[in-house]
This record gives C-alpha cells, structure tokens and sequence, in this order.
C-alpha cells in the first residue's frame, strides 16, 4: 500500500480519536480518492465507515 494512503488514513483515525474531526475528514477524503485513483472500491468503503465513526480500520486495509 502507498505511504501516502497509509499516512492518510493514520492520521484520519488519529484526529478521529482527538476529537479534530475537520482534520479527520480531511484525510480520510485524501485516502478515498487515493483508493478511487487506483480503483479499490472495497477499501473506499471501509475508509468510508471509517469516517462515520462506525469502524476501526484493522491494517492492512
């Protein structure tokens, strides 16, 4: 997987967890459109319910 994917959803989950959401949602768009680039719907899903708050993202994705 890209660093920059990696990064990205790290960091989405990070601020997710410190309460920054604006910069939580920030990265976790930069990762869906990542993974739209390199066409993985199945992980702009999970990055998607990620972002809802409704799931932990287990590595790898």
């Amino acid at each position: 997987m890209p660093v920059a994917l990696l990064k990205n959803i790290s960091f989405g989950l990070t601020y997710q967890k410190i309460s920054q959401t604006e910069k939580s949602h920030t990265n976790f768009n930069e990762a869906i459109r990542l993974f739209n680039k390199i066409e993985a719907p199945k992980q702009v899903e999970k990055v998607e319910k990620a972002k809802k708050g409704n799931m932990v993202l287990p590595f790898p994705l």
